[in-house]
């Protein structure tokens, strides 16, 4: 059933009393759920409220709780469907394979890489996903394979990686700054899987931030990379598209986890996507897949309660203008 929706115009200008209050002002458009009249706090009706509202103030997208007297009723809004359930892909169409060399994700066009089966694809043709990528896949037409086409793919462990092996990781997950380095230091598979951040110092890495994350993206391929918070909502609600934030490509200069998966953002340079408005960070496989609201009051534990470093960053988005010139 489609939710209902009431608008309001304010006719008085509201300032923020206390926390979840919304500011607003005369002539602002006021949206609420008809379910508001579920809440105690609600009095009156609907078209002359007594009490308190909550709902979302349009110029300002704010949503929070304001006085009713304040504002006059003024229509309904037009309802809103209920989101349309997803193609569901049948297990059946698809199959999984195993694929040393890292290959290009269909949907978030983004690399495929780890071990054991990490790509899925319709059975009859080439493009690859993510598995978390699948419940977009009938979202793209079904090219047939060409009778001569034959699917590179090769499963193997971690510790059956071939030095070859080991440096198209590198260059998939920018970390190929010390590709020759371990090309020169004879770093295959079964090396890599025990490498200590000792190892890598005596290596000649040292940089710590640099030696931590090719260590935790090590962790990440062979299985036992760690999330940022073990508090992950099994409830949070991750249907807003990336046009939601304000993403941009970044370079965290501190270790940093996604908002959404809590997984680690792996490599060196342009790890992935910062939003400029809730301060989160997101894997590009993320952002294609979801992403939790856009929350700028929100304080997020995704490792970015600061801005995660400035490389890459433009310049001038490094100062606030209103802050003034310092002083010396």
């Amino acid at each position: 059933m489609a939710q209902e929706f009431m608008r309001y115009e304010a006719m008085f200008d509201y300032n923020v009393d206390k926390k979840g209050d919304i500011e607003i002002k005369v002539k602002d458009i006021l949206i609420v759920n008809t379910n508001i009249v579920r809440f105690s706090f609600f009095k009156g009706t609907l078209e002359k409220p007594l009490g308190w509202l909550l709902g979302r103030n349009e110029r300002t997208n704010e949503e929070g709780t304001f006085p009713g007297p304040f504002v006059r009723f003024i229509g309904k809004s037009p309802p809103v469907p209920v989101p349309r359930p997803r193609t569901v892909v049948s297990p059946e169409d698809m199959i999984s394979l195993g694929i040393v060399t890292p290959s290009l994700c269909k949907h978030c066009d983004d690399f495929i890489w780890g071990t054991g089966r990490v790509a899925w694809r319709y059975k009859d043709t080439p493009d690859l996903f993510h598995k978390q990528c699948t419940p977009f896949a009938s979202t793209y037409p079904r090219k047939k394979v060409d009778s001569n086409y034959a699917l590179s793919q090769r499963e193997a462990p971690l510790e059956h990686w071939n030095i070859e092996d080991v440096l198209n990781w590198m260059a998939v997950t920018n970390l190929y700054r010390y590709a020759e380095l371990f090309r020169t230091k004879g770093v295959d598979g079964n090396k890599l899987a025990n490498l200590s951040e000792q190892e890598l110092e005596n290596m000649g890495l040292l940089d710590e931030f640099h030696r931590k994350c090719i260590i935790y993206t090590r962790d990440e391929l062979n299985g036992r990379g760690s999330s940022a918070s073990n508090h992950v909502n099994p409830d949070a609600s991750f249907q807003h598209t990336a046009k939601h934030h304000n993403l941009m490509e970044y370079t965290f200069s501190k270790l940093t986890w996604c908002a959404k998966c809590r997984r680690f953002m792996y490599g060196l340079v342009q790890q992935g996507l910062y939003c400029k408005v809730c301060n989160c960070a997101f894997h590009r496989t993320c952002a294609a897949t979801g992403l939790p609201k856009c929350n700028a009051k929100a304080i997020n534990d995704s490792g970015m309660r600061e801005k995660a470093g400035v490389f890459c960053q433009p310049l001038e988005e490094q100062f606030q203008v209103e802050t003034g010139v310092p002083q010396w």
